[in-house]
């Protein structure tokens, strides 16, 4: 899906968009895994953002060495609309090549890991980084 960072170090706000093929119920266990390589440590309580936040409670339990955010639906996933949330984790000190991460689901309907649309994680040197520029207004001389 996506990211809002990729310095060495820095902190990276991933967003996830997930629309399952039918609705899933109420306790039902979503997984994002294969977010290696960051620096973010264990938390049984890793605030979840975004429009979906509310369908798993504001949190997902993050476990740092296996880089897998486990999510358990209090509210129905719908198959009608993408359900988001966003969720922020902090790069590699050091370089690292992106990765893919998986979504998987366990419960009354389970689904198997598949893989995201997009690699992500890919840590850079700062020196990489640019500023995005655009000209608001200009005044004539003549």
């Amino acid at each position: 899906d996506q990211e809002s960072s990729t310095i060495k170090g820095g902190f990276n706000t991933i967003t996830v968009t997930m629309r399952p093929g039918a609705v899933l119920a109420v306790g039902t266990i979503v997984t994002v895994a294969g977010l290696t390589g960051t620096q973010t440590s264990d938390n049984a309580a890793l605030p979840i953002t975004n429009t979906g936040a509310a369908t798993f409670g504001s949190t997902g339990a993050w476990v740092q060495a296996s880089g897998t955010l486990t999510l358990t639906a209090k509210l129905a996933i719908p198959s009608d609309a993408d359900t988001q949330i966003s969720f922020q984790l902090t790069n590699s000190e050091s370089g690292q090549t992106a990765v893919v991460p998986t979504l998987a689901c366990s419960g009354t309907l389970p689904i198997a890991a598949a893989p995201m649309s997009t690699a992500i994680l890919g840590a850079a040197d700062t020196s990489t980084a640019s500023w995005i520029t655009r000209i608001d207004s200009e005044a004539s001389t003549a």
